[in-house]
């Protein structure tokens, strides 16, 4: 069943799930988002993580970080 791609709560939802199961044993995890699939591995756990943090940061409105850029 695909998720809307706007619905952040339910992205969120379905990523943590999918965090629990490849964590539990589970060898490989897709999440769909709207129009797309991403596969999730044991090898990619890092990058999970990383989406749901930035999910997480979504919903509660926090800007996300871009890159850092220095002035000499």
């Amino acid at each position: 069943m695909a998720i809307d791609p706007t619905d952040t709560a339910a992205l969120l939802r379905e990523a943590q799930v999918a965090l629990h199961k490849l964590r539990t044993g589970t060898a490989v995890v897709e999440v769909d988002c709207g129009d797309y699939r991403t596969r999730f591995t044991s090898g990619t756990v890092a990058d999970l993580r990383s989406y749901i943090v930035e999910l997480e940061q979504r919903l509660a409105g926090t800007p996300a970080r871009g890159a850092v850029g220095f002035v000499f």
